[in-house]
């Protein structure tokens, strides 16, 4: 046997095995699941949108910029609430930016809530590591309470 027929019968099966397992993992499976998520839960696979009157208005998976009195503040985000950019600052602990930023996210908890000064939660002035988070604390949430 020459060592062409023998690549030959070696590299056959192994193209076909390949090509195979690239339609089912790549093609198959992610049209069952995507089948699946629309037919079971399709509200959650299509990004959990909130709606008003008809119109989207965002999704309960990410935080909005709400900055009216009515409403309950957000974890500040360090991608600007722009789920395009979506990323923590990557500032350090003894980094001048953040303590300034941090520092200026305390002056506008204790302007826009009365009171907090002293008993600010952390996660109320520092950004999530996606800077997208929807949820806040328990903490941050009593102690807008009062205002809302």
């Amino acid at each position: 046997m020459t060592s062409t027929s023998m690549l030959r019968r070696q590299l056959r099966p192994a193209l076909v095995l390949t090509l195979t397992l690239c339609v089912i993992t790549g093609v198959a499976y992610p049209a069952v699941v995507t089948g699946l998520a629309q037919l079971l839960f399709p509200r959650q696979a299509n990004g959990s949108l909130v709606t008003v009157n008809g119109r989207v208005v965002g999704s309960a998976l990410l935080a909005q910029p709400f900055t009216h009195p009515v409403y309950f503040h957000p974890r500040p985000s360090a991608a600007g609430y722009d789920a395009a950019g979506s990323a923590g600052s990557n500032l350090g602990p003894t980094s001048a930016k953040l303590d300034s930023a941090v520092r200026a996210r305390i002056d506008a908890v204790v302007a826009t809530d009365r009171g907090a000064r002293g008993r600010i939660p952390s996660d109320m002035v520092t950004a999530s590591g996606s800077g997208l988070d929807p949820d806040i604390a328990p903490a941050d949430a009593w102690l807008q309470v009062a205002r809302v």
